[in-house]
């Protein structure tokens, strides 16, 4: 791995994981039905985004390891 990378990362980390117990603490309390519809929104907005992302990237030519 590319040494420069590695403050990039960890910085990037610093900032989701905080998001990360944010969501879950919103998440507390609901029955699993409605935790699952509300998440569910949620990926059904995004995979659209992500999957376009990640076909961009695979065709592109300029990966680097």
């Amino acid at each position: 791995m590319n040494d420069k990378r590695i403050p990039k990362a960890l910085k990037i980390f610093d900032q989701l994981i905080p998001a990360l117990q944010d969501s879950l603490r919103s998440l507390e309390g609901l029955s699993q039905e409605e935790a699952g519809r509300r998440l569910r929104r949620y990926q059904v907005e995004l995979f659209a985004s992500i999957q376009g992302d990640l076909e961009f990237y695979d065709s592109s030519t300029w990966k680097t390891p």
